[in-house]
């Protein structure tokens, strides 16, 4: 650790020191004239932007997907929750819904595809994020949790669930 400090207060840093800010200072001039925004602004980063995580959690639906025949005729109590990766900065800063994702779509994104039947949950939780991605392309990571309740296994089981994430 001496050392470092050392080589920090001698003449050799100072000088390497101002040698890279008078070729950063060119650079940036440089891509000024020509017309080339400077990448290392972080106000205009990706890094600066307020993702965040949005979760429909909860979501109840009687449907009618199953394995078996009378899964398809009797139909079963279902509860989808959906997270997603989106940007938040413009809702944070404007607070108009206008700028925010919107959540009563995403329910009636998965609405619509809870009433088609389906033999398996897997394929039930690829409609909804294939779906969701269609229709909003903006979003990043979608994680969906679909559980059927006391599902006809032979036994006492609360739920069966699955999760899948594109």
């Amino acid at each position: 650790m001496q050392g470092v400090l050392n080589f920090r207060h001698s003449r050799h840093f100072s000088a390497l020191w101002s040698l890279c800010a008078k070729v950063t200072r060119v650079v940036y001039k440089r891509k000024k004239k020509i017309g080339i925004k400077n990448t290392l602004n972080l106000q205009h980063s990706k890094k600066s932007k307020r993702m965040g995580i949005i979760e429909l959690e909860g979501m109840e639906f009687y449907a009618y997907h199953g394995y078996f025949k009378s899964e398809r005729i009797i139909g079963n109590r279902f509860e989808v929750s959906i997270s997603i990766e989106a940007d938040c900065e413009a809702a944070s800063i404007s607070d108009h819904l206008s700028d925010a994702l919107n959540y009563e779509g995403i329910y009636n994104l998965v609405k619509e595809e809870m009433q088609h039947r389906s033999h398996l949950l897997e394929h039930v939780a690829g409609r909804i994020l294939s779906s969701i991605h269609e229709t909003y392309p903006e979003v990043g990571k979608v994680r969906v949790k679909v559980s059927k309740a006391r599902p006809p296994m032979g036994g006492h089981i609360k739920a069966v669930s699955v999760t899948m994430e594109r």
